[in-house]
């Protein structure tokens, strides 16, 4: 049986770094459990409830227990031996890494000014309404910008392009801040005026120019929760900064660096994934037999050949089937155009990934204290899944629940189990924010294992 749980699509989260001399919260077998590492786990992962009358505190203290007896027993069955496990171990240690680099060469680097969230305050409580013109075509973008240089007007502009197949029209409404519109948008927006014009602008899906309609006053925000609301503009401010230094420090990283996607090798590739999906699908093959035909396939094609090539490694086939293992990746199938387009899209981020733990590693971070943390923790995690799966395997005939709580309830009993009541009842929710850095669709990874209850 897999364990089951439930992710959250969260890549990089902040996190503090463990004070000196800290006071325990609990003790396990040796194993120091501090305040710091449960709120983490509490508030930055979902937690599946099997209990709705205990507190979260005590559920997690209690996961995060029963997490370090099943570990030990794990390890003293050698389970950390395991391919798989050092395969998961060498992928968190590169995502630690890459968070460290983040904390220490992005987050600290970033201030907001009283001023900013003063301007950011105004702004929410103000909706606005525009107008957006946008098209694909960077011919019709460069009309544009020689309208507006000759002083048309948007209305001007919107009649010239009205049916145009080329050119889409939106109405939009907003509050500063709110998560569904682009900043950049936002940002235009609030810097015209009523009636103007924006210049053309660039987005994701093409260009742009936008007229605001209107902006009303719209205080839904009243006296009594205004510091809140300051608060949460100050983190999204401090979200935005970060995101576009981590965007400029990437494309630092790796601007003299020649990278090279090789066309056979990529086609090879992309021939396999696109014939093994295929046979996933196909329910006339029955399972027994599909493995054997998935070993055939790969003789079928050449996966030795190298698809990326850098100047500090080559990664064939088979070194990228192994990638997208670690990152649980799934190519998108619907047709040899989406696996091609999403097998770029991967390896671009696995290429960045590569560089910014290359980085962090010539900095010495590796032996920072949260990286420490960070694998000390989804080590332990691991191994409990493991550990479980385990003790399914050494005794199936019973209820596959019954069976990890009543060794579970065992390995408790003969454990040295301390707690410190009186520190857990005064554990309050911090509300840590939720940061995101890199939005990439490839890396949808915890900074922290889930909180799972067997």
């Amino acid at each position: 049986m897999k364990p089951k749980y439930l992710l959250i699509l969260l890549f990089f989260v902040a996190c503090t770094e463990r004070e000196p001399h800290v006071e325990a919260l609990a003790v396990v077998n040796g194993v120091t459990i501090t305040k710091s590492q449960l709120v983490s786990r509490l508030e930055l992962t979902p937690l599946l409830k099997s209990n709705a009358k205990m507190d979260l505190v005590e559920e997690t203290l209690d996961i995060i227990i029963d997490e370090i007896l099943v570990s030990q027993w794990a390890k003293e069955r050698k389970l950390n031996l395991k391919e798989d496990y050092e395969r998961h171990i060498s992928f968190t240690r590169r995502q630690a890494l890459i968070r460290e680099l983040f904390y220490k060469e992005i987050r600290e680097q970033v201030i907001s000014t009283p001023r900013e969230i003063d301007t950011a305050f105004e702004n929410s409580l103000q909706k606005i309404v525009i107008v957006i013109l946008h098209t694909q075509e960077e011919g019709i973008s460069d009309q544009w910008r020689n309208y507006i240089k000759g002083g048309k007007t948007f209305k001007e502009i919107e009649e010239e392009y009205e049916g145009n197949q080329y050119v889409e029209e939106s109405l939009v409404s907003f509050h500063w801040g709110d998560s569904n519109i682009p900043p950049k948008i936002q940002m235009i927006s609030y810097e015209t005026k009523v009636g103007g014009l924006s210049d053309v602008f660039i987005f994701p899906s093409g260009y742009g120019i936008l007229t605001v309609q209107k902006r009303v006053k719209d205080t839904f925000v009243g006296a009594y929760n205004q510091l809140e609301k300051r608060q949460e503009i100050s983190k999204i401010i401090q979200a935005r900064k970060e995101d576009l230094l981590a965007s400029k420090y990437v494309e630092e990283l790796l601007q003299y660096i020649e990278v090279q996607q090789l066309g056979r090798g990529f086609n090879e590739l992309g021939g396999y994934l696109g014939n093994r999906t295929y046979l996933k699908a196909d329910q006339g093959v029955p399972e027994k037999y599909r493995k054997d035909i998935e070993v055939q396939s790969k003789d079928k094609y050449n996966l030795s050949i190298i698809v990326v090539k850098s100047p500090d490694f080559e990664w064939d086939g088979n070194d990228i089937l192994n990638l997208l293992k670690q990152y649980n990746f799934q190519i998108a199938s619907e047709s040899i155009e989406s696996i091609r387009n999403t097998l770029t899209a991967f390896l671009k981020g696995a290429v960045e990934d590569y560089y910014l733990e290359k980085r962090a590693m010539d900095l010495g971070m590796e032996s920072n204290v949260r990286v420490r943390d960070d694998i000390e923790m989804w080590s332990r995690y691991y191994l409990y899944l493991m550990g479980v799966n385990e003790m399914i395997i050494v005794d199936s005939t019973k209820d596959t629940k019954e069976i990890v709580r009543g060794k579970i309830q065992k390995l408790r009993s003969e454990a040295s189990i301390v707690i410190n009541p009186e520190m857990v009842k005064g554990i309050r929710i911090t509300g840590i924010p939720m940061l995101v850095l890199w939005n990439r669709e490839f890396s949808k990874n915890l900074a922290v294992p889930p909180l799972i209850r067997f």
